[in-house]
Formats: structure tokens, sequence, C-alpha cells
């Protein structure tokens, strides 16, 4: 079937060709509906919490949608986020090559006793090849991280395990302490603010007590190593591992993952001029954790039958607009619901994969078309709107003599993911 075979009205205006870009479009979806679909429908659903109301007539191939959508300003949206975007990304420090960073050998680490050692570069190697971690851990004293050499004793025990050579970065021994001299300050000013950089060149260790969800900088490297574990950014090889005591990390656990907003004024900071890049760094992080979440909405959109002429551009700014805690509260309770591994929920295809086995579920007869809420940071346009009503109406006509969706009910899943962004 040609493209120019396809009729397709919104508002009496015909929504043609000049929207194709890129390859040319698989219509065999409206090829194989047309002899079988005809009449018209009315139905209604919510975009931003306001009720659209719609009409649908179908003959052949030729669609006529009558809709009451009101649309969104997204170019003026889509330019102040890239603006604030911007900035925040320059105050955040953040660098893909980042040198003169100093690790301790693990050789070295297992031969000290009792407690970590003050900077000393003579004992460190700048720049290191090899496997690096980077350790995230609550400092215990004021004066020193680990007085007891509790820490040290279980990041020897880590290093014991390890099979090649590697090499850790502690920010006592990494970093010079007070009182420095003003090469060393200069140097300490240069490497703190670009921590979230020396933490996505390798894997986290967390060493977790009681004390590590209330300490700031423990939450913001927590996320960190998290969001590089994903994939997100960093190595690809990155992991995050838990030694000490490992339940006191899991209610971080769940905030962390839904980009729930840290408490900032719950937790402790010892130096209170560090607030500023802290809070820096967790919102450029956090931005490239939602453009992700973008990135699973436009796999499911793209898999929808002619989406390459109706669901017009996309902006990867949108997703800021997402309450982006709920969504993935949603969404993530559903992944566990069909027996998804947690960590695979933030990879590519996530969502097909979810959207593949809740199809074959009872579960889509729980979303009448009714009860959707779309996010019109995702479905700001006319045209996109009647677009999703257009494949709601052929899904509803298909399936008019049993009221189930059978034919189609892979795409009225993937379209009731899309409905939980919010």
């Amino acid at each position: 079937m040609d493209f120019q075979e396809i009729k397709f009205y919104v508002n009496g205006h015909r929504i043609g060709p000049s929207n194709i870009i890129g390859a040319r479009p698989d219509l065999s979806f409206f090829e194989q509906v047309a002899p079988h679909v005809s009449g018209e429908c009315e139905l209604a659903f919510k975009v931003g919490g306001k009720l659209v109301s719609n009409k649908v007539f179908v003959k052949g191939t030729e669609y006529r949608v009558e809709t009451d959508f009101s649309e969104f300003d997204i170019e003026s949206y889509v330019q102040n986020e890239k603006e604030r975007v911007r900035k925040e990304q320059e105050l955040a420090n953040f660098s893909d090559t980042l040198t003169d960073v100093y690790f301790i050998p693990a050789k070295t680490l297992l031969a000290w006793t009792n407690r970590f050692p003050s900077f000393d570069p003579h004992m460190l190697v700048k720049d290191p090849k090899g496997s690096k971690y980077f350790v995230s851990h609550p400092w215990i004293g004021d004066d020193h991280p680990d007085p007891n050499g509790k820490h040290i004793a279980l990041l020897q025990e880590h290093s014991r395990r390890q099979n090649d050579e590697c090499f850790y970065w502690i920010d006592y021994s990494c970093l010079p302490q007070a009182p420095r001299n003003p090469k060393e300050e200069r140097f300490f000013q240069q490497t703190l603010p670009k921590i979230a950089t020396i933490q996505s060149k390798g894997s986290t260790i967390a060493i977790v007590d009681s004390d590590y969800s209330k300490r700031m900088w423990c939450y913001m490297e927590h996320f960190a190593g998290l969001l590089f574990s994903m994939g997100q950014v960093g190595q690809a090889s990155s992991s995050i591992e838990y030694i000490g005591d490992e339940s006191c990390y899991y209610p971080m656990l769940e905030k962390i993952q839904t980009l729930e907003e840290p408490p900032w004024q719950d937790l402790h900071v010892t130096n209170p001029t560090d607030i500023p890049g802290i809070q820096y760094n967790y919102k450029f992080l956090s931005n490239i954790a939602k453009f992700h979440l973008y990135d699973r909405f436009s796999e499911l959109r793209r898999t929808l039958p002619g989406h390459e002429i109706y669901s017009g551009l996309h902006y990867f700014q949108c997703a800021f607009g997402l309450s982006h805690t709920n969504s993935l509260r949603n969404l993530r309770k559903l992944f566990v619901e069909f027996g998804g591994d947690i960590q695979y929920f933030y990879k590519e295809q996530s969502l097909l994969w979810l959207a593949e086995r809740f199809s074959w579920s009872v579960f889509p007869d729980d979303y009448p078309i009714a009860q959707f809420n779309f996010s019109p940071y995702l479905v700001y346009s006319k045209e996109m709107c009647a677009w999703m009503v257009l494949l709601l109406s052929i899904i509803r006509m298909a399936n008019e003599k049993n009221k189930r969706i059978v034919n189609f009910r892979e795409a009225y899943a993937r379209i009731i993911l899309m409905s939980l962004y919010e």
C-alpha cells in the first residue's frame, strides 16, 4: 500500500505525506485492517488531566478524527529546558575526560594497617589503567573517616577477592586534607567538584551503615553509582557493590531508582559550602536518567502503526515535564509483576519486553480507554492526539463483538504503558 492511498483528516484538515521524515513508513497494519474495520465511534480520555472528546469515522483507508484537544506550546518549553540543562551541566563540572586523579593500588591498600593514611602522592598511582573502584563511605570521625579501622578491613577483604590489578579511590587518602599548602589547595579545588566524573570511570563500592543514608555526599555517591551501574553513563562494565550492613541501603534504593528528590534538608554535610556542588551534580546526573526515561517512551511510540506519518516530531527535552517518580513507580510495579529483573528495567527495549508479556495476560482489560491520562509533554499536538485516537478506535472496532482486545492486544498494551507516564 502506498501512503498516498491513506487519507487521514483531523478536524477536516488532511494530514499527509509532508509529515513523513526519514524511512518509508510501514503501512501493513492499515492494509490488513482496511477490509475489516469501518464505521464510527466516540471515545474520550485525558491529556494532562483534561478530558478530550473525540469522534472517529473509518471507511476503507479513509480516516477522519474530530477532536477538541487543545495543543500544548512545546516550542517555548523546549527552548527554556535547553537553556536550563546547559547551565546545569556547566555548574556540575562533569567531564568525559579527566586526568591527574590519584588512586590507591590494591597492593598498597593491603599493606596498610589499622587505618587509612593521609594523602601522599608517592604511595598512589596517577590515572592508572585497570579496574577502578570508587569508595563511598560515611566518615565515622571528624578528624579521620575510619579511626577504628573498620572500613579499611572491609576494603582489604574486597581487595583479596580480586583476580586482577585494581585501584581504589578513597577521598581521605586520594585528596589532600586540611591544612593544605597552596599546591595541594589548587589540586583539591580542581578535583572535588568533579567527584562524579571520577566515579563514572569505574565501579562503586558502598560501605553502608545506619548513618550512610543520612549523609549528603553518600546519598549523591549512591545515586551516581546506581546510575552508572545501569549503563546510562560512564564505563560499560560499571557496577555497584555493597559491603558492611547491607540492610541499611534498602530504604534509599527505591527513592534513588525512581528519581525521588533527595530530602536535602535532612541530610548531613560537614562543610555547608559543598552543598551547591553536590546538588548541581545530582541535577546533572538526574537529567541523564530523565533522557533515558524518554528513550523508553520513544521505543514504545516507534512500534505503533503509522507513527512515521502521524506522531510528528518529538523533543527529548519533553522528558523534563514528566513526574518521573510517579511514572517510574507505575512502570516498575508492572515490570516486577511480570517477573522482570529490576536492573533490566532501565535497559533498552525493557518496556517492549513488558508490553509483550502484559498483552498475554488478563490485565489489559483493567485499563479501559476512558481511564487513560496521557502527559501533555508527550502528546502535545492535535495530530499526535488524533493519531492515538485513531489507533484506539481501530482496536475497539476490530474487537467490537467480544469487547476484548485480541488481534491488537500488544499494540493496546504498549499504549497502556505510554499512558502510565505522568
